[in-house]
């Protein structure tokens, strides 16, 4: 099991959300958005990260809300048509 580190509990008076994501090499995670705060740690490797102010949500191309990845994008970043 993993635990809480201590510290969270100082950094947040909200419910705290603890996720660990694990992926093999070559991993691609889509476009997307998290609706809270969020910690990365790479172990091994790389990651690259594209970051987009909040005010380019509306041409991010959501998913509609009724999907299960609602906060998913529909563009494929890797291979944009514009």
């Amino acid at each position: 099991d993993v635990g809480t580190p201590p510290y969270v509990d100082e950094l947040s008076s909200e419910e705290t959300r603890v996720l660990c994501w694990i992926g093999t090499a070559h991993t691609v995670t889509p476009l997307h958005y998290d609706s809270y705060d969020t910690m990365f740690v790479q172990v091994v490797g790389t990651k690259r990260f594209t970051l987009f102010d909040k005010t380019e949500t509306p041409r991010l191309y959501r998913t509609r809300r009724e999907s299960t990845r609602a906060n998913a994008s529909t563009t494929n970043f890797s291979a944009v048509d514009v």
